[in-house]
């Protein structure tokens, strides 16, 4: 790497539900020894409010609150290894704001492997009824448009989280 500072000193994984992002996210914070910060702890543990249940009953204006502030603090972060859902309102905006101070690694494997792992996660029950196949592939593919910011884009779905976690630290770290 070259001698001059750089001014990006996270790493924010993007990408839509169920693509691996926290799971790969914790295995590079914990290699590199830094913080994380998890989009959907961080806003359950402020809104005091399960995902899932905000998924049933829809987004309040609060809710939509503690997302705006949850990603101004996440700008100001440094040494941070951040996953950052899709989910939010102001999923692209973050994606470009947190990119001033990231390096972007999108996950984002084709839909029909996402809409397997989401049918075999229970958790993602309410998430199914709600929005069915057709309103989550949409979902999806404006999701997708956040590609342009990304440094690294990982779409491959038998990728393993070991090995995505190790392409990342190759691919910024070495």
């Amino acid at each position: 790497m070259s001698g001059r500072p750089n001014p990006r000193h996270n790493i924010t994984f993007c990408g839509f539900h169920a693509t691996g992002k926290s799971s790969t996210a914790q295995v590079v914070a914990r290699r590199m020894r830094r913080q994380l910060a998890d989009f959907h702890d961080e806003v359950e543990r402020r809104s005091r409010l399960n995902l899932y249940t905000i998924a049933r009953i829809g987004r309040k204006p609060e809710q939509e609150d503690v997302e705006t502030k949850l990603l101004a603090d996440l700008s100001y972060r440094r040494e941070t290894v951040v996953a950052l859902d899709c989910a939010s309102d102001n999923y692209l905006e973050a994606v470009e704001s947190l990119g001033e101070v990231s390096y972007v690694v999108m996950l984002d494997p084709p839909f029909d492997a996402i809409w397997q792992r989401l049918e075999a996660d229970r958790r993602y029950a309410a998430l199914l009824s709600r929005h069915g196949r057709t309103g989550l592939y949409g979902m999806w593919k404006q999701s997708s448009a956040s590609r342009q910011h990304a440094d690294l884009l990982l779409t491959d779905p038998r990728l393993s989280i070991l090995d995505a976690a190790r392409l990342v630290l190759h691919c910024f770290f070495t």
